[in-house]
């Protein structure tokens, strides 16, 4: 009888921490041991298993902390197209787990619908069961319709770490590495009528083992080879319906021998216990598909005979139960430094030039405290500068793709136009950077059509003499998926806060809006606008919360020292209030908007010139309505969607200035002293009216065809 050895390997707990961002990935390694109990003639043989297994996760957690590199052999790993083939990673072949997912975005990036960055993970899989570790890496990128992912291997080979595996899921099409000994499942959907599956297994070098493929199409005609056009065409049968499932025990890699590659597929018209009939006649299908297979002399196999040939495979390769049942793995997220994988260059700026000079796409922008004034920056710039005509009418965006174009020579209509995924950040909490304007009526931060910017811990404020609050501390003008963090907007009492016009997703966290005229916020066709945990204070106004179409949030945020009403009555609806708070001037404000007398809705047309005229100083006549008089008051809240602006919207100033653009006529008009013409034909009012045909509300003036 043979004696027997007890080997046993202790394992002590390793973290090496380090990283090029201060943060370092931190891998823990729980003390293990492992045991086992060998005849004493192979004991040498399982000791150097354990030390390689040991060493191997030590180069891992050294990759992983950054200070070991992956080699690619980019041959490996060929994306074949009909631009013909590049290599995924190009002339990269030695990488840091860093540069490695950053090359890995830029592929990404290289695609027709690519997918932003999301996460990167890892996590320690045994491919083919030998027990020597393997790092599984996976990379995810996701929207808010689709999420996809990316899976890597790396296996140390003589005492380096090779990349042996890659793969990828794209739209409609997803791959998953299911379970600790590397079996990778694929799923793909190619419509209603078809859809796909693929597994295999990751072998003990980490090289990818097909099992087999699997198409199931219920409109199988569409699968079928050329070579049965003849028959289909010639058989009075109707294939409309025709249900087959399609196997392949290997991969199609040359597009050019798919004839061949065909004839070694194998067919079967029959479906699984537990599959869905979809209404498909079963016995009919595979009578009408054997007849076919039967005219183009082919064999069409039966599921227990794609079974058995599955089972041949499966033992062949190495395919057992003891790696198909292995068990479950979690992934770990890695700690890495974003900006340098998303390709973000860091800029740390001191004064508006320095800050204006580097303004570009894919960039964080730190800036030094102190101020920025952007007016003087454009007054000294404006030779440099496209200028735009406003009575061209013409889209400014248009005019000048990618930095900033001008309106106006003395800059009132300066904006940053075409920014992407930039984040202006000031570099200390406590000393602000600040950004300002000391031009009359003019926006302190203008942005047009700029998508995925971040503006964190920076102070806005219009720092004029005089002006008027037609002026904004921030205006948003078609932006997407922006970003405010411990912002603050300070009117200093000559402009108003922020404007959000045709934009989609605003989250705005821990700002102030204060010291605003008129409005606190102005949001206009704006989707998606939250503001969370902020401030909103010491604001008079006719109406401080403007919405005219859109969906606006304000989420456990403060309302305090105001006057005026909150909302448009007849808005209120598109306005959301979690968890706020209101003092009592607030909780006023909040209440005259309210609580509001229930208003219907008018819509008046006015086609001609004489359509209407305004009587006194009380009354709209408006004649394509059946001579329907409508009561103004000081109380009428006029939007500033009609042009209102000179007069702040007072109503009666708005009604005798401007229903006919027009003075008021003396006592010698035949028509009175308080008679004009209205506006041209095309206009459009909406008013609100309560039963008694006062108006509550003037909300929107504007041209239809």
């Amino acid at each position: 009888m043979k004696r027997k050895t007890i080997v046993v390997l202790c394992m002590m707990a390793i973290t090496i921490a380090t990283s090029a961002c201060g943060k370092k990935n931190k891998v823990d390694n729980p003390v293990e041991e492992v045991a086992t109990e060998v005849e004493e003639d192979k004991a040498d043989e399982v000791v150097e298993k354990l030390n390689e297994a040991d060493e191997s996760r030590l180069k891992f957690e050294a990759f992983i902390a950054g200070d070991e590199k992956v080699y690619v052999d980019k041959y490996d790993f060929i994306k074949r197209s009909e631009d013909g083939d590049y290599t995924y990673f190009g002339d990269y072949n030695c990488m840091t787990i860093e540069e490695f997912f950053k090359q890995v975005v830029e592929i990404e990036k290289l695609g027709s619908a690519s997918f932003p960055f999301e996460k990167a993970e890892y996590a320690y899989i045994d491919c083919g069961m030998d027990g020597i570790p393997e790092l599984a890496l996976k990379a995810t990128f996701a929207d808010e319709w689709d999420q996809l992912e990316r899976y890597y291997v790396i296996k140390e080979v003589d005492n380096k770490l090779e990349l042996t595996y890659m793969d990828e899921s794209y739209y409609r099409s997803y791959v998953n590495i299911k379970n600790l000994a590397g079996v990778v499942e694929g799923t793909a959907s190619y419509g209603a009528a078809s859809s796909g599956y693929q597994i295999g297994f990751l072998d003990e070098n980490a090289r990818y083992v097909l099992d087999y493929t699997r198409e199931i199409s219920y409109m199988a005609l569409n699968m079928l080879p050329r070579r049965f056009d003849d028959a289909v065409a010639t058989t009075e049968e109707d294939f409309s319906t025709l249900y087959l499932r399609r196997y392949a025990f290997e991969l199609n890699i040359d597009g050019s021998e798919f004839d061949e590659y065909e004839k070694r597929t194998l067919y079967c018209a029959q479906k699984e216990a537990d599959e869905e009939s979809n209404g498909v006649d079963f016995k009919e299908n595979e009578r009408i598909a054997k007849n076919l297979f039967n005219n183009v002399g082919e064999k069409l196999y039966s599921l227990n005979e794609i079974n058995n040939k599955i089972a041949e495979r499966e033992a062949s390769i190495g395919f057992s139960d003891e790696i198909k049942n292995a068990g479950e793995f979690g992934w770990s997220e890695l700690e890495l430094d974003s900006e340098y994988i998303n390709g973000i260059e860091v800029i740390h700026v001191n004064g508006v030039d320095e800050l204006m000079e580097n303004l570009a796409d894919n960039t964080v922008i730190y800036l030094a405290p102190g101020e920025y004034n952007i007016s003087e920056w454009v007054k000294k710039n404006v030779s440099k500068l496209p200028h735009y005509d406003w009575n061209d009418n013409n889209d400014a965006a248009t005019m000048y793709d990618g930095g900033a174009y001008v309106e106006d020579e003395e800059g009132i209509y300066f904006s940053i136009a075409y920014l992407n995924d930039c984040i202006l950040r000031a570099e200390e909490f406590d000393n602000p950077a600040i950004i300002v304007n000391n031009t009359p009526d003019c926006n302190v931060l203008n942005l047009g059509q700029c998508e995925n910017i971040t503006l964190d811990r920076i102070v806005f404020k219009n720092i004029a003499k005089d002006g008027e609050y037609m002026c904004s501390t921030l205006v948003m003008s078609r932006c997407k998926d922006m970003k405010l963090d411990c912002c603050k907007f300070d009117g200093n009492n000559i402009a108003m806060g922020i404007s959000i016009l045709d934009s989609t997703t605003l989250f705005a966290d821990s700002c102030e809006i204060l010291n605003c005229v008129d409005s606190l916020v102005q949001s206009s066709d704006a989707y998606g606008i939250t503001f969370t945990n902020s401030t909103f204070r010491d604001t008079t106004g006719d109406v401080l919360i403007q919405t005219m179409g859109g969906t606006l949030t304000f989420a456990n945020s403060e309302f305090k020292n105001l006057a005026g009403t909150l909302l448009y009555p007849d808005r209120v609806h598109e306005a959301d209030f979690v968890g706020c708070e209101f003092d009592e001037t607030a909780q006023e404000a909040y209440d005259t908007a309210t609580k509001a007398e229930e208003t219907s809705v008018e819509y008046l047309y006015i086609d001609s010139l004489d359509s209407f005229r305004w009587e006194g100083p009380l009354h709209l006549y408006i004649k394509d309505l059946d001579g329907i008089i409508y009561h103004l008051s000081d109380t009428t809240v006029v939007a500033s969607g009609v042009p209102c602006n000179d007069d702040g919207c007072d109503p009666l100033l708005w009604a005798a200035r401007y229903i006919d653009h027009c003075s008021i006529t003396d006592d010698s008009d035949p028509n009175g002293p308080y008679y004009c013409q209205g506006f041209g034909g095309s206009d459009v009012w909406e008013i609100r009216v309560d039963e008694k045909n006062n108006i509550k509300s003037v909300v929107d003036v504007f041209a239809v065809d």
